[in-house]
């Protein structure tokens, strides 16, 4: 999952770059500050990795005690985390939509690219929130020593996203529709990694 941001942009930037070189260049600001953004807050996966793994249920030397106490409180992490990871995302949704045109400027992004620059962010920031959530559940995968599930969401991910914006940028190649496209991609793919997490931890 920490790939997967990094490859949608990649993604966009190809499929768009095809099309037109003014939308492509009204990505360049959008991924520095996407990736600042979301760098800034992947302490939520680090720390949610950590304390999920201090209380992993994968010992077989655990009693029953133990483990019900271990369970609930990796419950009660991640149900923290996640709801610090919403918060979060919102965060960077109210920030971006409030005073996006003012940090693109603050780039360097030329007059003449600052309206579609704006049309990608105004759109792909709606889905900081699933964005910071993949992440949280991502770091409880690897706490409970699964890097299987966030992997197929990963491929999940690149393969969607691959589709998507192939088509998009074929039919419109506009960076304002590849940006919705990702939106909701993220949306449903946090939705993937948190029902098969909730499964894992029996919730």
């Amino acid at each position: 999952m920490v790939l997967a941001d990094p490859l949608m942009s990649l993604i966009d930037t190809a499929c768009v770059g095809r099309v037109s070189s003014l939308q492509l260049a009204a990505l360049g600001p959008n991924t520095a500050i996407f990736s600042l953004c979301f760098q800034l807050f992947a302490f939520l996966g680090i720390g949610t990795t950590n304390l999920i793994a201090s209380n992993s249920l994968r010992d077989p030397a655990l009693d029953s005690g133990t483990r019900q106490l271990r369970q609930e409180t990796a419950e009660r992490t991640l149900c923290n985390s996640l709801l610090l990871a919403v918060a979060s995302g919102l965060l960077i949704t109210t920030a971006l939509l409030l005073g996006g045109r003012r940090f693109l400027a603050a780039m360097g992004t030329a007059p003449e690219l600052l309206h579609p620059a704006w049309q990608y962010m105004s759109i792909r920031v709606l889905a900081a929130p699933a964005s910071l959530v993949m992440a949280v559940a991502q770091g409880a995968c690897l706490g409970q020593q699964d890097a299987w599930t966030p992997f197929k969401v990963l491929l999940a991910v690149v393969l969607l996203s691959a589709g998507k914006a192939g088509v998009l940028s074929t039919s419109v190649g506009h960076a304002s529709f590849l940006s919705c496209g990702q939106c909701i991609r993220q949306l449903s793919d946090s939705h993937m990694c948190i029902r098969q997490l909730c499964n894992s931890l029996r919730l």
